[in-house]
């Protein structure tokens, strides 16, 4: 499907739903879509982009699927002869993510359909995961020689390429784009918050210099996100490619917080105050946090956020929210008209 289709025909299946008082809820500037398919146990929304990809817990086991703006469109990717699937991230007609054999992931890409997927582990790995998807390349990590690589594909798993900095024993490439990859990898002994642009030689240690230890989890038009343990406290976390450049997006009041998405000038994730989570985004500092939660009905009561896209005139957050009442975990996303302000 056109992506400018896809995106009037979202734009309309929302004002539909709104006119009808279907399966979302509309506050001040943000709608609120519940993707959860029908019969699935849990699902989860990870990924966004022209389309939304994630998770559905469906005749006993994950499946990954893709949804095209509502619970109805879900269309379920568990390829045939695996045993669990997901999908974690899409950019264009590409899915990424992984599926499992035995009791072994296998990172893996799709082009819309079960029998789309592309197997990327490369051969003679003990696992691996692709968890990020940016054009033609898939980000992710793979066990390999007993330690586990920050890695990068090109659609094959002959093309695996080790992004593992040298002096490092171990290190995860989780999210990635622009042609960036970011994760996290031991220096000197210290989890640190990590960039790379393609190979191993590029890397880039972004640990905030008063940070314990860190984590950069997603990158976008060259900013990176994530957390760190600074004074003890975990803190959502903006970076523009340096260590030096680190931006504290932690709320004031707030007991633990994570940035986990991001894309243009936004930030999503998630603020944790007592013993509940609340998905959150920010507009490139703290005193810009938004909690989305605030958009859900009372039946839910935590959520959090995992991607952002922008397109069309319209900003998508995925992520998941937790339903009280059935105690189980859904995929959600909310929808905001850009130009439009949120209530905080």
């Amino acid at each position: 499907m056109r992506v400018d289709l896809f995106f009037r025909r979202l734009a309309k299946a929302v004002a539909v739903s709104l006119t009808l008082g279907l399966t979302l809820c509309a506050y001040a500037s943000w709608t609120v879509v519940l993707l959860g398919p029908a019969g699935a146990v849990e699902s989860s929304a990870n990924g966004v982009g022209n389309v939304q990809v994630g998770v559905a817990g469906i005749g006993g086991t994950g499946h990954a699927g893709m949804w095209t703006g509502n619970a109805g469109s879900w269309l379920d990717l568990h390829p045939p002869g695996y045993y669990y699937s997901a999908a974690m991230s899409v950019s264009g007609d590409t899915q990424a993510g992984y599926a499992y054999v035995g009791f072994d992931s296998h990172a893996g890409l799709w082009h819309g359909t079960p029998e789309s997927f592309v197997d990327l582990h490369p051969v003679g790995s003990g696992y691996s995961l692709a968890l990020a998807a940016d054009g033609d390349m898939q980000v992710g990590y793979v066990s390999t020689t007993g330690f586990t690589h920050a890695s990068i594909w090109r659609g094959t798993a002959e093309s695996w390429v080790s992004l593992n900095p040298a002096g490092s024993p171990w290190s995860y490439a989780v999210g990635g784009g622009g042609g960036q990859q970011v994760g996290y990898s031991s220096v000197n002994g210290v989890v640190s918050a990590s960039l790379w642009n393609g190979t191993a030689a590029s890397f880039v240690n972004l640990r905030p210099q008063n940070a314990s230890f860190s984590y950069a989890l997603a990158a976008n038009n060259g900013r990176q996100v994530g957390y760190a343990n600074v004074g003890g406290v975990y803190r959502a976390s903006l970076w523009y490619g340096t260590a030096a450049s680190w931006v504290d997006l932690h709320p004031d009041g707030a007991d633990y917080s994570q940035a986990r998405g991001v894309f243009g000038a936004q930030q999503v994730g998630f603020v944790q105050y007592g013993n509940r989570t609340y998905a959150a985004v920010w507009s490139g500092t703290k005193g810009s946090f938004v909690n989305l939660q605030q958009y859900l009905s009372g039946t839910y009561t935590e959520s959090k956020a995992n991607a952002i896209f922008t397109a069309n005139g319209f900003t998508y957050i995925v992520g998941t929210a937790f339903n009280y009442d059935t105690e189980l975990n859904e995929a959600v996303m909310w929808v905001q008209p850009r130009g439009r302000t949120s209530n905080r």
